[in-house]
């Protein structure tokens, strides 16, 4: 993941961005709830955001309130979050930019496209609104806001069950990614201006060709709110996706490209060979024969692919987090892998070492006695929490070796402690 970069804003606010690629600038307006690392650990995400880069200059960024820009803030209206995009152009010097505006980002991007005709030169939204007291009925929107001031954990679920439907979600892994993101009394605030906010008297303003995209079976923001924005909007087009993904990076990517490169002017296709870790996977949550646990982060993902494949093609099957069932809660059904597995590897990275989840799964291997194999994927160092207790462990690292003989040393290390996990009977 390319590094965090900041920017102060006029009014003293710090805001973290990323870029990507090359070529014409493409600046994603994501709006809340969002956080530069997190959404890179998503798969569809990161896929959505690197086939674009090879095209465009991408830049994302984290809007005031929300993941690794400054979280405490007070200033929070539409007229500040498009001054915020505003800093944001003339810190990169970009005169003119093909601007994308998803969900609650849409209303700021609608707004700077009006206010600022000559900065953009095309214009996306997708799952947004013009006026979002039509989103839903007023005892919703008090509801949910108050949700997320008085009982997070709540807020938090609604919300991510609107955004992407999922039976498998756990509340409780919802709430720590959600606090993550953005503090939940600032995210009320949020939502409070998401649902007050009305452009909708600014779109005729608007001199761009614009696209307007939305997923036809959204329970966040109902499409016929996209549909409305793109009447508004002279010359606009209208394409509804077939999903209930209000992300649509979430749904169906090759349809997404599909309807945006005709757009664009020039083809975007999704990589064939890009590693996936997901394609991998074991279908048992806790298989019966002989099983490695996979500590990882989900941001070395491509790096791992191949090593996966070459245990399993040993014989040595893998579980990985998302091998979790429907239904099940997420911090047992990882214990319950923890305890059972034969041999704990961790791949070691400046991300998996930074991960709090990655952690406490290597503490909760530690105090099960799980034979453990520290696998070095770089050069870094074990926090000091973790010096001690796997200071005795066997570690491979990766930049010891060429290819082919770490891969056999690898083999070497995890069949040594698989025997001794489950000696021959």
């Amino acid at each position: 993941m390319p590094d965090r970069k900041f920017f102060m804003t006029r009014d003293g606010v710090r805001i973290a961005y990323a870029e990507h690629g090359s070529g014409p600038p493409l600046v994603y307006v994501r709006g809340w709830l969002s956080h530069l690392d997190l959404l890179w650990e998503r798969e569809g995400y990161r896929t959505f955001i690197e086939t674009l880069s090879t095209r465009f200059r991408v830049v994302r960024f984290d809007m005031r309130g929300n993941g690794v820009s400054d979280r405490d803030v007070s200033n929070l209206s539409i007229k500040v979050l498009v001054a915020e995009l505003e800093d944001l152009l003339n810190h990169l010097g970009l005169d003119r930019v093909i601007l994308w505006g998803s969900s609650f980002g849409g209303p700021i991007a609608m707004r700077f496209a009006s206010l600022y005709p000559e900065k953009v030169e095309r214009l996306i939204l997708d799952g947004t609104y013009a006026r979002g007291s039509a989103i839903t009925q007023p005892v919703r929107r008090f509801l949910l806001v108050n949700a997320l001031r008085f009982f997070p954990e709540m807020g938090f679920l609604l919300l991510s069950n609107a955004t992407h439907p999922d039976p498998r979600r756990s509340a409780q892994r919802t709430l720590e990614i959600g606090t993550q993101m953005v503090n939940p009394k600032v995210g009320a605030r949020l939502y409070r201006l998401a649902f007050r906010v009305d452009v909708s008297k600014f779109l005729s303003a608007i001199q761009a060709p614009t696209l307007v995209l939305h997923a036809m079976r959204s329970r966040s923001v109902p499409a016929r709110l996209g549909q409305d924005v793109a009447a508004q909007i002279a010359g606009a087009s209208f394409v509804g996706l077939d999903s209930d993904q209000q992300n649509l990076w979430e749904g169906d990517l090759k349809r997404l490209f599909m309807a945006v490169s005709p757009f664009l002017g020039v083809p975007l296709t999704i990589n064939p060979a890009e590693v996936s870790l997901s394609h991998i996977r074991e279908p048992q949550p806790v298989p019966e024969e002989p099983f490695l646990f996979l500590c990882y982060s989900h941001l070395d993902a491509s790096e791992l692919g191949d090593i996966v494949r070459k245990l399993q093609q040993q014989g040595f099957p893998s579980w990985i987090d998302s091998s979790i069932s429907p239904g099940a809660v997420w911090r047992e059904q990882i214990a319950r892998a923890v305890e059972a597995c034969d041999v704990f590897l961790l791949f070691a990275s400046k991300h998996s070492l930074a991960s709090p989840y990655c952690i406490q799964e290597v503490n909760f291997a530690v105090d099960e006695n799980r034979s453990i194999l520290v696998v070095y994927l770089e050069d870094v160092e074990l926090p000091r929490s973790l010096r001690m207790s796997l200071s005795s462990r066997q570690a491979i690292h990766m930049r010891d070796y060429s290819r082919a003989i770490f891969e056999e040393k690898l083999i070497q290390g995890v069949r040594g402690l698989m025997s001794r996990s489950r000696p021959s009977q």
